[in-house]
């Protein structure tokens, strides 16, 4: 499994965290230095997972850049194109491992994706 955090996210390391206790083995990749691709965030769009519920609305860069009213008139393309090139961007933890995916650290979606 592939964990993309930020290091000093404390909802990273939650996830981290609740991963060990689970005896999950897992990879950490820097989200800054190194983001899933923009074709990651279009087959995930495609499997029913809005591009919204994969950003970091609470983060710093998204209300610089002014997000909120911009992302609306974005294409798939264009929002994937952000999130595979600013990781910030990105809501963290993301968890790959095969087809399986989650985002954030809600111990209910953890759970259902990685426990079954």
């Amino acid at each position: 499994m592939q964990v993309y955090t930020h290091p000093t996210c404390s909802t990273c390391k939650r996830a981290l965290k609740w991963l060990d206790t689970h005896h999950i083995a897992y990879q950490s990749v820097d989200i800054r230095q190194q983001a899933p691709s923009s074709e990651f965030f279009i087959q995930q769009v495609e499997k029913g997972v809005p591009l919204t519920k994969m950003m970091n609305t609470s983060g710093q860069l998204y209300r610089e850049l002014g997000l909120k009213e911009k992302v609306k008139d974005m294409t798939h393309e264009q929002i994937a194109h952000l999130l595979s090139t600013e990781g910030m961007l990105v809501k963290r933890p993301v968890m790959i491992c095969g087809d399986r995916v989650s985002f954030g650290a809600n111990e209910t979606i953890l759970e259902e994706v990685w426990l079954t």
